[in-house]
């Protein structure tokens, strides 16, 4: 939906040091495109797929198959054709847009990018640095005096490592 597109613009303005140590998937691979120096766990896997939309609170479609479901429903002059097109509408621009980030913070280019995603694609993490979506294979240690930021469920873990900041102290002459 259009938060998660949002979510992920937001975040992409981040650029910042990201190690993946476990399964990078779907809009996580978009996430860690936003770091400047991205590294990958020597078993870390990337998981690339084009969006779906959940139809019927169970059954998974990408923008093709919806769009072959719409031209089915339509002949029949089914009722939610129209709320049908908006969800593709939501999904082509979805795949626009992380086919746009993928485009420019690898080396892909949109027609590869589009190839990778259809059908889903799982990537170890040295093809991960082939397709430029890893720049090395590193074990993850978190250097002293960093802080550690991680998102992630028992499907994605992504860390990012920041310098430590100094405190500084601000006066002002009344």
């Amino acid at each position: 939906d259009e938060a998660k597109g949002t979510a992920t613009t937001n975040i992409y303005e981040l650029r910042d040091n990201l190690h993946a140590f476990g399964q990078v998937a779907s809009m996580g691979i978009p996430i860690f495109l936003a770091g400047d120096e991205r590294l990958a766990g020597p078993w870390s896997s990337f998981m690339l797929h084009r969006p779906k939309a959940t139809i019927g609170g169970e059954t998974q479609l990408d923008a093709s198959a919806l769009q072959r479901l719409i031209v089915s429903l339509k002949g029949a002059g089914h009722p939610d054709v129209p709320a049908l097109r908006k969800v593709l509408e939501k999904l082509e621009a979805d795949e626009a847009r992380t086919t746009a980030i993928y485009a420019d913070r690898t080396p892909l280019h949109a027609v590869e990018v589009s190839a990778l995603k259809a059908p889903e694609t799982v990537l170890d993490a040295e093809e991960a640095v082939t397709k430029g979506i890893a720049h090395r294979v590193e074990a993850f240690e978190l250097p002293s005096g960093h802080s550690l930021v991680s998102c992630g469920s028992p499907n994605l873990s992504l860390t990012v490592t920041t310098p430590p900041r100094r405190a500084t102290t601000t006066s002002t002459a009344l």
